[in-house]
């Protein structure tokens, strides 16, 4: 309940229109191995950069290029509803 897909919708949407504008984007958190790399992930995966058939075959696609990934587990919760 404390994820809501609107909101990453809207970080999603606003990543890709400032890439699309020629800007690159800082997404970060507190400590960088949750919060933040998990609306990368999100990103990659909707951008088709990383495939899996599910959140765990992503998650790991994903560690490849950040290794300190380490989701949190209500956000692991809501990601495995979001990610397929």
């Amino acid at each position: 309940s404390f994820f809501s897909m609107t909101l990453f919708d809207e970080a999603l949407k606003f990543i890709e229109t400032k890439l699309n504008d020629g800007y690159k984007v800082l997404v970060h958190c507190n400590q960088g191995e949750s919060r933040a790399p998990s609306i990368c992930l999100l990103y990659l995966v909707k951008q088709g950069v990383i495939h899996g058939a599910n959140l765990d075959e992503c998650i790991t696609e994903f560690k490849k290029i950040y290794p300190l990934y380490n989701p949190g587990s209500g956000l692991r919760a809501f990601l495995a509803n979001v990610v397929h």
